[in-house]
């Protein structure tokens, strides 16, 4: 595994101890089990602290344009990273689904209780950038908010590019030094020496986690969300069909896309 660049990572000032049962991965961005920076930087903390890793995947109710179909697209990448992490050694994977709005309150704060240190991913939009800086600093162990959104890191520039060909002219001055790191397609591939935690009965009797071999769409359809905007069969969410259609794309889209990229009927 290629260690994380420091330029990637954000600690969070706050009182924290790395004394605790586990590493905690707290997953609001980039929610899949592969090629994860953040997920990459958990399981070497893990390794270093000789802890088990628990994957904390939590979905908010009412989310900015929360609907049914962002749900349910969300909810098929849990059933995809259920099956990835189920059995993996040192590994826990906790997919927890909000039945109402605040339901999950103090959940996080449950979980971090008993971890060394919590990492995050560092989401450069939407709410969650403003959620981790708001909850991260009153957590009771350290939290290291890790950036994978891109070749090259956030803060690398130090600047805002009023275009985007200043950034291109940016990028390709320093595009080589940033190459060398690349994430890892499987961070389990060598198992974690420590025992997976298991969860406190106190937190799976309050929260219970999603369970992921039940029907996602009817589930759906029970929750108070916007129905108005439904699912699309053709489309599932999960790191499954994201990795089909990008092969697909890499079969049939590539070689014409220099000639059908301006084209919206090429599809």
């Amino acid at each position: 595994m290629t260690p994380l660049p420091d330029l990637r990572i954000r600690r969070v000032p706050n009182p924290g101890r790395t004394v605790g049962r586990f590493v905690l991965y707290w997953m609001v961005g980039a929610r899949r089990l592969t090629w994860n920076p953040a997920l990459d930087h958990a399981v070497a903390l893990a390794r270093h602290l000789d802890l088990g890793l628990l994957v904390f995947e939590p979905l908010r109710i009412d989310y900015p344009w929360a609907s049914a179909r962002f749900h349910t697209f969300v909810l098929q990448g849990m059933v995809d990273n259920a099956a990835t992490a189920a059995g993996v050694p040192g590994v826990t994977y906790f997919p927890y689904v909000e039945p109402a709005p605040g339901a999950s309150r103090g959940l996080l704060d449950a979980l971090a209780a008993e971890a060394a240190v919590v990492v995050a991913d560092d989401v450069p939009g939407f709410f969650q950038a403003r959620m981790v800086d708001r909850v991260a600093p009153r957590l009771p162990c350290p939290v290291e908010v890790v950036d994978g959104w891109g070749v090259a890191p956030m803060r690398a520039p130090g600047q805002a590019f009023p275009t985007a060909f200043a950034f291109r002219r940016y990028l390709q001055a320093h595009l080589a030094a940033f190459l060398p790191y690349r994430p890892t397609p499987d961070p389990f591939a060598t198992p974690l020496a420590s025992a997976a935690p298991a969860l406190p009965p106190t937190v799976t009797a309050r929260w219970p986690a999603f369970e992921t071999r039940q029907d996602v769409v009817a589930h759906v359809r029970g929750l108070p969300l916007d129905q108005a905007v439904g699912t699309v069969d053709d489309m599932p969410g999960g790191a499954r069909a994201a990795s089909a259609r990008l092969a697909r794309f890499i079969a049939r889209g590539l070689p014409r896309y220099v000639e059908d990229r301006n084209d919206p009927d090429a599809a």
